[in-house]
């Protein structure tokens, strides 16, 4: 019996010892004041703290758990205020900018930010402490500047990105960036393009590259350096050696593409269980008689602050409809409101997809919006506003899913009859069935590999032993314009040289003949 409990001691004490986590220290930066960004976040933060791990997060949207013992949030909720107004922001990111113009509005307002979370006093209190360590930093990767924490803690660091990236950031992995074949996130068609938008992507993919490498980093390595002193690497340097780039992309949504081993897809990472609704809410579902439209446009894009002629198509838009209508209207009144729409400020919307009275979806296309609406099983009519709605939205119609119509053409007619569609033909049940049962077909969930691979840095001192070496190739060198230059130069040099040459033979005179 002795010799029995002593191996059972033995083998608890080895199991444990293998199943042993480091805590590690841990400090997060997501500074982009937009709750659809900040949800995806929330989660590994959560998750971090949860596996015992001392997380430290700068944030506009802290959780405030108590049962985060370990887990020290600063709120820095004030830069919303520093953010556009709303119809200034779908104006500046309207999908028909210019590429050009919605970078330039976006990187604007990121160094904003940057320069305002280095100003807060809490935070400041942080990085200019000498006896402050970490062993990772973890950054919204959208914006280069919060690498340059990791220069000042001498760490790893991870970007993290509540959807894709721009091509400039896909490079600081190596990533490959063929811009026919794998046009930007914010270009509106991914295949099948025709030679006009091949080349506007080729013209974007090396405007994007030239802004982003002489502009937006060094604006950024300034701010950085006028906090954090001069003692820190260069900001590009640190960008290109992150250990990973984690996206919040999948399949079903985004084009498929090729990845290095430093970018790790996460997928649906705030989808949870359904939780049952308000009583009043419903009550209401329950006792629609023809079925319910959920209507919203999501936390970037309000309902309030778009075009007036467009908010009259969508009110007779719904007037027309046999179904109820839940609007998401985030001012306290709607003037000739129907009396079949309903207007909350605010809508449980995971759970309200969930209940089976939802008929279709009216969305903007975001990426949290779609992945709910897709864990729901419910089919969607697009109307793209900003940034990457478009291409999502396309990918979607392409697999039957949704119907996307522009909100800037869209008539009355066509709006009712998309919803009707969506909401009647069996076929787009049929394909979100589909769609969801291969997003979530998978080993494990997006928030277990996130996880993973946060600690797997950690483990290995940032994983350099995966950095691809295309990471430290020039776009340029990349499209092998070096190389195009040399041998039209040599070409040049050539032509030129053999009509010197055929010039001077010219002059020679020929021997007469007799």
């Amino acid at each position: 019996m002795f010799v029995q409990t002593s191996y059972f001691r033995c083998t608890l004490i080895l199991i444990l010892s293998f199943c042993y986590v480091h805590s590690a220290r841990i400090l997060g930066v997501f500074q982009y004041p937009s709750i659809s960004h900040q949800v995806v976040f929330q989660q590994i933060w959560r998750e971090l703290s949860l596996r015992g791990h001392d997380v430290v997060v700068v944030t506009p949207n802290p959780l405030n758990d108590p049962k985060l013992v370990n887990l020290t949030e600063i709120d820095v909720g004030s830069i919303k205020n520093l953010i556009s107004a709303g119809d200034d922001l779908q104006s500046s990111m309207s999908k028909d900018s210019p590429t050009p113009q919605i970078m330039k509005a976006f990187y604007d307002t990121s160094l904003v930010l940057q320069d305002a979370i280095f100003k807060d006093k809490q935070f400041n209190a942080i990085y200019n402490n000498s006896k402050e360590k970490f062993d990772l930093v973890m950054v919204e990767s959208h914006h280069p500047g919060m690498y340059s924490l990791a220069g000042r803690f001498d760490c790893p660091s991870i970007g993290i990105s509540s959807l894709g990236v721009v091509i400039p950031i896909h490079g600081s992995v190596g990533n490959t960036n063929h811009p026919v074949l794998y046009p930007d996130m914010n270009l509106p068609v991914h295949s099948n393009l025709n030679v006009f938008q091949k080349i506007y992507s080729i013209y974007n993919s090396i405007f994007l590259n030239i802004y982003y490498d002489n502009w937006v980093m060094k604006q950024s390595d300034e701010i950085a350096r006028k906090y954090l002193g001069n003692d820190i690497p260069y900001l590009g340097d640190l960008a290109n050696n992150v250990s990973f780039l984690l996206i919040n992309t999948n399949h079903i949504i985004h084009t498929i593409r090729p990845h290095v081993p430093k970018i790790i897809q996460m997928g649906q990472m705030h989808i949870r269980k359904p939780k049952p609704l308000p009583t009043e809410l419903k009550t209401l579902l329950d006792n629609a008689k023809n079925g319910v439209i959920y209507f919203s446009l999501g936390s970037n894009v309000k309902s309030v602050n778009i075009d007036k002629n467009l908010q009259k198509i969508f009110l007779e838009t719904m007037a027309d409809l046999p179904y109820t209508v839940l609007w998401k209207w985030e001012a306290d009144a709607l003037e000739n409101k129907p009396n079949n729409v309903i207007t909350r400020k605010w809508f449980p919307q995971q759970d309200l997809l969930a209940h089976p009275n939802v008929k279709a979806f009216v969305t903007q296309g975001g990426l949290q919006s779609i992945e709910e609406a897709i864990s729901r099983e419910v089919p969607m009519v697009g109307l793209p506003f900003i940034g990457d709605q478009p291409m999502t939205l396309n990918k979607l119609s392409q697999a039957g899913v949704a119907l996307v119509h522009d909100p800037v053409t869209v008539t009355k007619e066509e709006l009712k009859s998309s919803i009707i569609k969506v909401a009647t033909d069996p076929s787009f049940r049929r394909n979100i069935h589909k769609a969801k049962i291969e997003l979530e077909d998978q080993p494990e969930t997006g928030l277990e590999r996130a996880v993973w691979w946060i600690e797997y840095a950690i483990r290995h001192k940032g994983a350099p032993h995966l950095k691809s070496p295309t990471a430290d190739v020039k776009w340029w060198e990349f499209i092998f314009l070096d190389v195009i230059l040399v041998l039209s130069l040599a070409m040049f040099i050539f032509l030129r040289l053999a009509k010197f040459l055929y010039n001077i033979l010219s002059f020679i005179p020929k021997e007469k003949q007799y």
